[in-house]
């Protein structure tokens, strides 16, 4: 979503305040399971596939890096 990644997790928040009417009235499940799938899953994915790629030979560190 380049820039825009946030508008999922207002599209989310906004849909809650549809339904359930206040912040107060959203659980704190549905807080946990927000936080677990916008930030906490793509970072593991993230990392563990680039783990999978440097361990394949798809790529080395080196490649990652600017230089200036």
């Amino acid at each position: 979503m380049g820039t825009c990644g946030m508008v999922g997790q207002i599209g989310v928040l906004t849909g809650w305040m549809d339904q359930m009417g206040s912040f107060g009235a959203i659980g704190w499940m549905n807080w946990m399971a927000l936080i677990l799938v916008s930030f906490v899953l793509p970072a593991i994915l993230t990392w563990s596939i680039h783990k999978l790629c440097l361990k394949g030979g798809l790529y080395q560190d080196e490649d990652l890096k600017l230089e200036i």
